[in-house]
């Protein structure tokens, strides 16, 4: 089975992968952020 290529890239098929795919990235930032301040917050900034 051969498949012909779309002549604009990917198109819808892929679209809500990608969204899906943009959302986790960011989730995962915010929280990676969230823990940084928090572990910044509980060391006081003492640590040298």
């Amino acid at each position: 089975m051969h498949f012909q290529p779309q002549r604009e890239g990917l198109g819808l098929f892929f679209r809500p992968t990608s969204l899906k795919m943009i959302y986790v990235e960011q989730l995962h930032q915010i929280i990676s952020a969230l823990l940084n301040k928090k572990i910044a917050a509980s060391s006081g900034g003492s640590e040298r």
